[in-house]
């Protein structure tokens, strides 16, 4: 009776025995696949991360040429609009002087105008004067011939 007893708890020991093992193989299994499964996440996380590191310097690389960029353009711009407003400035200048020349060529040719009307006015006058010495010394030729004519008559 013992030893049924004995081999009674033996079997119960061995059948507990059995199932401890198979649930040590099921749990040795799930930690392995778990394992795998951690070494995998671990593998993408390192992956992920040195591809934000890489996007990381790729933007610093692209901000920095950027700036440097926007630095060349706003110098350039500065050269150009400062060469523009010399320009202009030169411009003006030039404008100015052309006015002041205008100007006292206006002013010449006012005088000049005046001059010409004075002088027109002045050969009218002397044309006038003229015509009247002519007409008087045609008078004068005419009664000198008058007067021969009649000394002529006289004479005869």
């Amino acid at each position: 009776a013992k030893i049924s007893q004995l081999e009674e708890e033996l079997e119960e020991e061995q059948s507990s025995l059995e199932m401890v093992n198979d649930r040590l193989r099921k749990t040795v299994q799930q930690v392995d696949q778990l394992n795998n499964e951690l070494q995998a996440e671990r593998s993408m996380s390192q992956k992920n991360e040195s591809a934000r590191q890489q996007m990381e310097r790729q933007n610093k690389e692209l901000k920095a040429k950027l700036q440097e960029m926007e630095v060349a353009v706003k110098s350039k711009f500065k050269a150009t609009i400062a060469a523009l407003e010399s320009k202009v400035q030169q411009l003006e200048e030039q404008l100015e002087q052309e006015n002041r020349e205008k100007q006292a060529s206006v002013k010449g040719l006012k005088q000049k105008d005046k001059k010409l009307k004075d002088l027109i006015m002045q050969v009218e006058e002397e044309r006038k004067q003229a015509e009247q010495y002519k007409e008087q010394a045609e008078k004068g030729n005419t009664r000198v011939k008058q007067l021969k004519r009649q000394l002529e008559e006289a004479e005869e």
